[in-house]
């Protein structure tokens, strides 16, 4: 797996993280430094400390995944600085999602979906969060359980 930001950033630690996004969510566009970095969404990807805290800082709510869950055929090249996504990732939902329903997971209430999230794994934890977002009115109680269940990434 490539790691984004390696060539700007050559002696930082990288991070393993995964954003999960809409079906239709376009990549996102940061810059870091000076650099710009397109990250595509539902994506196994790995980045350095510089990009991934930008990642983190900001409005898109990335997910921390373990490096022991991380294979190093899990994603496609992740496109550099200038790079387009041809050959990328192309969206279209969440790794193993397919047999799982996190539609299901986030009706209830705010309590009821806490219940049911300490036994997902990152990957559908990651669908979750998707999910949450993709309602009319997101539940900061339901994103914050959801945050509180990533581990940080090391």
């Amino acid at each position: 797996m490539d790691i984004i930001g390696a060539a700007q950033f050559p002696d930082e630690e990288s991070f393993a993280f995964y954003w999960p996004a809409g079906k239709t969510e376009t990549p996102a566009h940061i810059n870091v430094n000076g650099h710009q970095f397109k990250i595509p969404p539902n994506v196994r990807l790995r980045a350095t400390a510089s990009v991934f805290e930008v990642l983190d800082n900001s409005s898109y709510i990335v997910v921390g995944i373990p490096d022991d869950d991380v294979a190093d055929t899990a994603s496609p090249a992740a496109p550099a600085e200038g790079g387009d996504d041809s050959g990328g990732a192309s969206g279209g939902g969440a790794p193993a999602a397919d047999s799982f329903d996190a539609d299901a997971i986030v009706q209830g209430t705010v309590d009821e979906v806490k219940a049911k999230l300490a036994e997902l794994t990152p990957e559908q934890r990651a669908a979750v969060v998707a999910a949450e977002q993709d309602r009319e009115v997101p539940r900061k109680g339901v994103l914050d359980a959801l945050a509180a269940l990533t581990p940080p990434a090391e």
